[in-house]
């Protein structure tokens, strides 16, 4: 979870020192082969500064608040001097997150760590609310990024894709709406928010799956669709 970190060469160095000090055991474990019975992806993030994530690490300590300097990729728009509160670090995938509470807008919200242009740490102190449960904080969410706005998003499945969704949960709170008769389904779940995550998500099938709701999203796949069009003509 913590690979690609600046945490990762002192784990790595803390693991070694332990190995040092094991007993001989008689259990062989052949790691070349179970290299084929098993996979585990990397996760690939993007470039984090050490100083960045030191800051944010002593902040989360200590319960301080911070001024940063964020650019947002959802929204292509860099905000200066913005204050947050550091509540917790979540890995989403590919992605590191940082959930917050964002002086600027008024609520929580997610912050990718490869977006932080500069941070620095306040002599401010804060209280974590009483009611915050970093479990519960993506059980609606599809990835990374949220709104914090509940939205149903509804989806119709080609036959040849229907059976993944049969097969798959890929939201915690999926269902399978409607069987239609010509094999296609509907699928629909809740999500915190409809933006970079869930696009993505939807292009990923092309062709195979539909969008019914919510119009913000299938006008943003359109869209991209268009977009995609016109670069291959």
């Amino acid at each position: 979870a913590l690979a690609r970190t600046p945490f990762a060469p002192h784990i790595e160095r803390a693991f070694g020192k332990l190995l040092e000090h094991t007993a001989p055991v008689t259990l062989v474990f052949e790691v070349d082969a179970a290299q084929h019975a098993w996979h585990f992806e990397e996760a690939h993030f993007g470039d984090i500064e050490a100083s960045t994530f030191e800051t944010i690490t002593k902040a989360l300590e200590e319960r301080r608040e911070v001024v940063m300097d964020y650019d947002a990729a959802s929204t292509k728009e860099l905000t200066e001097n913005r204050c947050v509160r550091p509540y917790c670090l979540v890995r989403r995938g590919r992605a590191l997150m940082l959930v917050a509470w964002c002086c600027l807008r008024g609520e929580k919200r997610n912050f990718a760590l490869e977006g932080i242009q500069r941070i620095s740490i306040t002599e401010r102190y804060f209280s974590l609310p009483d009611d915050f449960d970093p479990a519960l904080e993506f059980r609606d969410a599809m990835g990374a990024v949220n709104s914090g706005e509940v939205e149903v998003v509804r989806l119709l499945a080609e036959p040849d894709r229907a059976p993944y969704f049969r097969r798959r949960n890929y939201m915690v709170n999926q269902q399978i709406e409607e069987e239609r008769a010509d094999g296609r389904i509907v699928v629909s779940f809740e999500s915190q928010g409809v933006d970079t995550e869930v696009l993505s998500f939807v292009l990923s099938w092309g062709a195979g799956v539909t969008v019914l709701e919510p119009a913000s999203l299938a006008g943003r796949v359109r869209e991209e669709a268009m977009r995609m069009a016109a670069r291959y003509e």
